[in-house]
């Protein structure tokens, strides 16, 4: 009888596990979001799996649908603008302005919908005033979206027929994932260029201080209480916060100078970015990489090691209407490595580069899944010479080398 017990809580146990699918990788970026293997890449909505041979600029797959009714909206719709995207690793979430919705006064409007990530399944959950700077962003955390609902926060004061961003304030709302009323998330209301992120146990709030510089508070969800800026050893410029891998990392970025080898002889001064990565544990930011050429999530967290050359300076249009001009140096950029750090444990795995890629080209990461990179591919050379050499390539792991495959730019649903 203790036999039969064993095996049937064993058949049950078996059953209840085949219920529901693992939970796929997810990740949500201001860049874009992960879901499996497809990635979706905010406000230009290309749409992009390593299993595919193109990008897409269409998230509705449906063969019939023409993206342009008023009267039933679709992800792929044109009557939908500034499109961003979360997910929670089964459902897609997009928060978008619907201009069909301003009203006599000016007021728009974005909505939120919810989707399966085929874009079928397209339902309305929210619609809120978005009538002043607010973030176009979502964020995802423990079944709720977190937006940002603006504000006029005193009289206003127009200059050049342009409300001033003093006037402007925000409160954090969320709503469930699964519809429901909207409920305000902090009391306090947030300046305009404040920034808020989520994730179970913590909220982060990036805010300016008096001098620009971003400070950050972390409140505990569970008791409340705020520690003031909390990322006071940090280097560089708060930039922003990313939940993966059930760990939240912060990206923040500094500029620096250093010299580099000429084209012509000699070493010459330049100027870039530098991107440093760290990841919240036990209480503190701890640094877990750098790199001039940024982090990529998805399989893993991505970058590139990179060699400059300086090759000289040209005359380049600026786009004014008489023509003007202003010099721009140009590098060589070479891509020496493509780089994954395993969230797991924080080690670094280097690839060399091979297949449809040369020495000295610029390899930059657009996005990442489990089973490759989607990335593209310049030529500070080509460019120094005034031609356009950009191209894309799906980058695998072969035989512990990361091999590039050319891509069509652009294709449509099978």
């Amino acid at each position: 009888m203790k036999n039969l017990l064993c095996i049937t809580l064993a058949a049950l146990l078996l059953l209840c596990s085949c219920g529901k699918p693992p939970m796929q990788d997810y990740c949500n970026t201001r860049e874009g979001c992960l879901l499996g293997e497809t990635y979706y890449e905010n406000l230009h909505l290309q749409v992009w799996n390593p299993n595919w041979d193109a990008t897409y600029d269409d998230i509705c797959r449906d063969p019939l649908c023409t993206h342009d009714s008023e009267d039933s909206l679709c992800p792929s719709s044109r009557q939908l603008w500034m499109k961003t995207l979360v997910t929670d690793g089964e459902r897609l979430y997009m928060n978008a302005t619907n201009p069909a919705l301003t009203d006599e006064n000016g007021t728009v409007y974005r909505q939120i919908f919810s989707m399966k990530p085929d874009g079928s399944d397209f339902t309305l959950l929210h619609t809120y005033d978005f009538s002043t700077n607010t973030s176009l962003y979502m964020q995802y955390a423990d079944g709720f979206l977190y937006f940002e609902q603006g504000f006029y926060s005193g009289q206003e004061n127009f200059s050049d027929n342009h409300l001033g961003i003093s006037e402007q304030s925000a409160y954090v709302m969320r709503i469930a994932t699964n519809g429901g009323k909207a409920e305000k998330v902090l009391e306090d209301e947030l300046d305009i260029s404040s920034s808020f992120y989520a994730d179970d146990a913590r909220y982060y709030l990036l805010y300016p201080n008096v001098n620009g510089d971003l400070l950050m508070d972390i409140i505990d969800r569970k008791s409340g209480v705020a520690e003031v800026d909390a990322a006071g050893d940090v280097e560089g410029r708060l930039y922003d916060i990313t939940i993966y891998g059930e760990k939240t990392y912060l990206r923040s970025v500094a500029e620096f100078s250093a010299e580099c080898p000429s084209e012509n002889g000699g070493m010459h001064v330049y100027t870039d970015k530098r991107w440093y990565l760290y990841v919240y544990h036990n209480g503190k930011w701890k640094k877990v990489g750098e790199s001039v050429n940024g982090f990529t999530f998805g399989g893993g967290i991505w970058f590139t090691e990179s060699e400059k050359r300086y090759l000289g300076s040209r005359e380049m249009p600026t786009g004014g209407p008489n023509g003007e001009t202003d010099p721009i140096d140009f590098y060589v950029n070479a891509t020496l490595s493509v780089c994954c750090i395993k969230p797991a444990d924080g080690t670094v795995t280097r690839y060399t580069l091979a297949g449809d890629v040369q020495p000295e080209d610029t390899v930059t990461i657009r996005c990442a899944a489990a089973s490759g990179l989607w990335v593209e591919i310049t030529n500070g050379k080509t460019e120094y010479a005034g031609e356009t050499s950009t191209y894309h390539c799906r980058a695998c792991i072969e035989n512990g080398i990361m091999m590039l495959h050319r891509m069509d730019e652009q294709g449509g649903y099978s």
